[in-house]
């Protein structure tokens, strides 16, 4: 696990060390163990290690390879490298035993296909000396970043965001459609960014950069599915439990010393189960508390703990501790979002306990049906049947005749679904937005808000199938939520504390094979019916049938006492912005503080971290 960096001109104007010492410098935190720059005339590549396979000088980077034509940089890991490095090893004669250099080795022998051969996570180049070519890639799920932009005849690229900027190329200049995005998601969809001219590479996808042209290409997408016949459940349940033992056991490969985060939830609580039983060893688990009701999940940790006899760590997390780390938290933040500060602070403490590399629960939800909007989907989708008796028109006025009444936020979602031709992608689209056109405009008058980057993402889904629902909504928040928002958060704040943490639910083939499954084997008496029902005898009945928390602060308690004042600063900060309109974003804030049921605290809380984002990295408006 790394950071890359790397600046191409075919126009011969290079060398460009000076300039990627400097972005190297920036990524500093994302590979502490290492430094390296490959230069020519035309390309120059940075990279900063983090040591986790083959920790000798042996997997330094930039490296060439054995035929001298090929260079790479690579951040990432690749867990079937020791397969492939044997497929490999007849028409290549290895030097190292890093999974870079198998890398190396199949994109000589297979070019393009490799990617799709891979089974990790990552973002890397590959220069080739000879054509003059440049290949950039990102894993199948996105779970790896990589940005890039061009200036004039100059291209640049990065693991982030910060470090492309510090390359003195580009200019922090602030994106309008971008700002209206994060505003409606909380986030920039890919392949948009909050800065004018970066854009993000999409997950799934490589990009060729030669003198005539760019040339990008998908080579794994989940917008297709794929569906197969059910031969039956006990079939089913067999091939989920072998795919994801798999990939748990696939992603435990490593030359140092490997941990879990443990909530105690679903998601989590499997992931332990597998490695106790894969690994001999005790497994090292670590959970934070708050000791505050609603919120305080160490009952349900320690009680899984101490199932699977793992080492615990169970750190209580105060208000004011938050106080105190939150600057360098927000300051850790490469792009902005109004998630991650989670996991900025559990990264921090399973480092501090030596730990490099952890197996997160991330992706679970998403790929079995936990999150509450796959079961209003279900009723929006059964709703649709009796909705044609009034026109779309109407029941939007209904609905948002019920908002303006009662302010439930839930009703305006209801309103926005009948604005489009398509009821449950526009029901799925107003489901993850916090602030709707209408209410941007009166907050932030300066900015256009006619583009939504999520409609352009969710148009190349495919229509709405009554058998497979619930393939169509994880589809959804796979290519949204999980990639623009939690990947790319738990990212960049595990990575301010140099820290690896891998994905065992996004595993691609276990991805695709659920996908491809119907709804009546995924619909069951509780959340995630089909994931449960894989790992009945692992799983204990106290994890399932407990009332589903998720992993996150008490926001909404501390914003209105402790963290009151940070927030107020930066919420004035904000409400002085040329396109910003104070009177209405400051009665904002006083309705959130006097507790209006409409105002949720995310919705103020995305604020405050915009204001702070932008401010430290002087964006310009």
């Amino acid at each position: 696990m790394c950071g890359i960096n790397g600046i191409l001109n075919f126009q011969r104007v290079g060398p460009y060390v000076h300039q990627v010492q400097r972005m190297n410098k920036t990524l500093s935190h994302r590979g502490p163990d290492d430094e390296g720059i490959y230069s020519d005339s035309f390309v120059t590549l940075g990279h900063r290690r983090l040591s986790i396979i083959d920790t000798t000088t042996g997997g330094h980077q930039p490296m060439i390879s054995a035929t001298n034509r090929y260079v790479i940089v690579f951040n990432g890991e690749i867990y079937n490298y020791r397969n492939l490095k044997a497929k490999f090893r007849e028409s290549y004669h290895f030097q190292t035993d890093s999974d870079t250099e198998v890398i190396l080795a199949g994109y000589i022998r297979y070019g393009t296909d490799l990617f799709g051969m891979l089974k990790g996570i990552f973002a890397l180049a590959i220069w080739d000396i000879d054509e003059k070519k440049l290949v950039l890639a990102r894993d199948h799920l996105g779970v790896k970043p990589l940005y890039f932009a061009q200036k004039g005849q100059t291209f640049i690229f990065s693991s982030e965001l910060r470090s492309l900027l510090s390359s003195s190329f580009i200019t922090a200049r602030l994106c309008n459609s971008g700002l209206a995005e994060y505003m409606r998601f909380q986030r920039v969809n890919a392949p948009h960014t909050m800065i004018d001219g970066v854009s993000f590479l999409k997950p799934g996808t490589y990009m060729i950069m030669t003198e005539f042209g760019k040339e990008e290409k998908r080579y794994f997408s989940t917008r297709e599915l794929e569906f197969s016949p059910v031969v039956s459940n006990d079939i089913v349940l067999k091939n989920i439990r072998q795919l994801l033992t798999k990939s748990v056991e696939e992603q435990l490969v490593a030359d140092v010393e490997v941990g879990a985060f443990l909530s105690g939830g679903i998601d989590s609580s499997v992931i332990v189960a597998l490695m106790s039983q894969i690994d001999t060893k005790p497994v090292n688990t670590l959970s934070v508390t708050f000791g505050q009701q609603g919120f305080d999940e160490s009952y349900f940790s320690s009680f899984v703990a101490k199932k699977f006899k793992t080492n615990h760590c169970a750190i209580e997390l105060k208000p004011m501790d938050l106080l105190e780390a939150l600057p360098n938290a927000l300051g850790a933040m490469d792009h902005p979002t109004a998630d991650g500060i989670n996991t900025y602070f559990v990264s921090g403490k399973i480092k501090e306990k030596g730990i490099k590399v952890v197996l997160s629960g991330l992706g679970g939800d998403e790929l079995f049906g936990g999150y509450p909007v796959f079961k209003a989907a279900h009723h929006m989708n059964q709703f649709m049947a009796y909705s044609r008796i009034l026109p779309n028109v109407i029941w939007k006025k209904i609905f948002r005749a019920m908002y303006a009444v009662t302010g439930k936020n839930y009703l305006l979602k209801l309103s926005e679904s009948f604005s489009g031709s398509d009821l449950i992608k526009s029901f799925l689209i107003a489901s993850r937005q916090t602030y709707f056109d209408s209410q941007i405009k009166l907050l932030l008058p300066g900015i256009e808000v006619e583009r939504n980057f999520l409609q352009e993402t969710i148009a190349q889904l495919p229509s709405t199938d009554s058998n497979h629902l619930y393939s169509l909504v994880s589809s959804f928040e796979l290519n949204s939520y999980l990639t623009d928002t939690l990947l790319r958060d738990t990212d960049q704040m595990s990575m301010a504390h140099s820290l690896e943490v891998r994905v065992p639910f996004l595993d691609h083939v276990l991805v695709k094979y659920v996908l491809s499954l119907p709804d009546d084997i995924k619909i069951g008496k509780y959340p995630k019916n089909l994931l449960i029902k894989s790992m009945s005898d692992l799983l204990p009945a106290e994890v399932y049938t407990r009332k589903k928390m998720g992993f996150g602060f008490p926001w909404e308690l501390w914003m209105r006492n402790e963290l009151w004042s940070f927030c107020n600063e930066r919420i004035n900060s904000f409400a002085a912005r040329s396109f910003a309109n104070e009177e209405n974003i400051i009665g904002l804030w006083k309705r959130f503080h006097s507790g209006h049921p409409g105002i949720s605290w995310s919705r103020i809380w995305q604020i405050v971290v915009l204001d702070e984002w932008l401010s430290k990295n002087k964006v310009i408006e």
